[in-house]
């Protein structure tokens, strides 16, 4: 791998990172989905509404709308705009989709956004916004071949983020790539020992289709 090569992977790593980590937060989630359809919010209160019939009303929906309101504008929208989901204009509080669903055919952003609030993972969603998550992910995104060892992975995590190569391998085998699993985003095969990423993260590949048919 030339200079060049390898300076242009630890970029697409680096925004994965990223990405993950922005859309880690089930709200952000919940924007990018929203922000997908045809008929989306143009205005942070269509937005605050638009989530307000989502969610579950409450007693206190009207000290609710107040929290969202600052929420959305101060912490999620920026980190979206960030991020490319969304361009954000805080003084008129407006909001378009941002350039990662209009440049490209996005059939698989709210999919896979959608995906993480599949009512089987839970509060296990949380796991994509931690360092080890990640640097797993961004090292089966990274690779071109579309299944590896799991022997292979645990390596690359110790090269990345440090640990031995053994306990990466046993944190693998035995929590990460079964959640991951779960939740349907890689295919992984206990009894041969190998794992493969069935969507390859649509804002950064070339194509928004699962990595496998």
């Amino acid at each position: 791998m030339t200079d060049e090569q390898s300076s242009a992977t630890a970029d697409d790593v680096d925004e994965l990172s990223q990405l993950l980590a922005v859309l880690s937060h089930p709200r952000r989630r919940q924007v990018v989905t929203l922000l997908s359809d045809d008929s989306h919010p143009s205005t942070l209160t269509e937005l605050v509404t638009a989530i307000r019939t989502l969610d579950s009303p409450t007693p206190t929906a009207a000290d609710r709308e107040a929290s969202l309101h600052l929420s959305l504008h101060h912490v999620h929208l920026p980190k979206l705009t960030d991020a490319g989901f969304v361009e954000y204009d805080s003084a008129s509080r407006t909001l378009t989709p941002g350039r990662r669903l209009v440049e490209r055919d996005t059939d698989q952003v709210p999919s896979l956004a959608a995906h993480f609030d599949d009512e089987r993972t839970g509060s296990g969603v949380r796991l994509f916004s931690t360092t080890t998550m990640r640097a797993t992910l961004a090292v089966l995104d990274a690779d071109d071949d579309e299944e590896l060892a799991v022997s292979d992975v645990a390596a690359a995590l110790s090269a990345r983020v440090g640990g031995s190569p053994q306990t990466h391998a046993a944190h693998l085998v035995h929590s990460l790539l079964p959640k991951l699993a779960e939740t349907g985003v890689v295919d992984y095969d206990a009894d041969r020992g190998t794992v493969s990423l069935l969507y390859r993260s649509p804002p950064l590949g070339g194509s928004s289709s699962p990595a496998h048919p």
